[in-house]
């Protein structure tokens, strides 16, 4: 079946309007082109499993280069794979609504595949500010850290039942709506250059304050 780029957008028109009270940064960067793109492969014999699995092959590269390329390209190479990535988490969401093949299992694997690129992102921001400084692991670990955290933060937020809770989310340009958007940035921090140790520094708080944000709704 041929779908028409104006099916695909309507498909997806909700979890866009959502994305605006959530996660900003990924309404604006990510989503219209994630739409774009899912609308493209539609018109081809790829499924959203597959995409699902070129984004977790695109994320795996990103430690490798930081780890091996040369310092002056390192960073803009794990911007643009970072970038890729989100286009493509997008991406085959969108693909799986548009053609109502969405699940609970889909939704499953997508969840790990997204929680194991917060964790290599974040490590590996840590591994280009060990090389940019010293050598050594200590920032690398506390990438590592700031990823588990998120991991942590994401479960304490799927353990409390819907409905449950009386919090409706942050409001649309309030503090915390800011706030919880801003993770969408975190490609950005890969252009940090010789700041590099502060953008490992930024990712380990921005994490603490998800924990704690998580831990409120827990213990209401």
């Amino acid at each position: 079946m041929q779908y028409t780029f104006k099916q695909v957008a309507s498909a997806n028109r909700a979890t866009a309007q959502a994305e605006k009270g959530t996660n900003w940064s990924v309404y604006l960067l990510y989503r219209g082109l994630g739409t774009v793109l899912a609308w493209l492969l539609l018109k081809t014999s790829t499924t959203p499993t597959r995409v699902t699995v070129v984004a977790l092959g695109v994320v795996t590269l990103i430690p490798v280069m930081a780890g091996f390329l040369p310092l002056w390209l390192a960073g803009s190479v794990c911007f643009v794979l970072a970038f890729l990535f989100q286009v493509l988490d997008c991406a085959d969401g969108s693909m799986a609504r548009a053609c109502g093949t969405d699940s609970a299992a889909g939704a499953r694997y997508d969840f790990l595949v997204d929680m194991f690129q917060w964790g290599v992102l974040y490590a590996s921001i840590g591994l280009l500010a060990d090389r940019l400084g010293d050598g050594g692991t200590f920032w690398t670990m506390i990438g590592f850290a700031a990823g588990w955290l998120r991991l942590f933060a994401r479960v304490c937020n799927d353990s409390v039942p819907e409905g449950e809770s009386d919090d409706d989310g942050p409001k649309m340009w309030g503090i915390m709506w800011f706030l919880n958007g801003l993770s969408g940035l975190v490609p950005l921090l890969f252009l940090s250059g010789p700041y590099m140790y502060l953008a490992v520094i930024a990712v380990l708080v921005y994490s603490i304050g998800d924990i704690l944000d998580a831990l409120t709704r827990v213990i209401e």
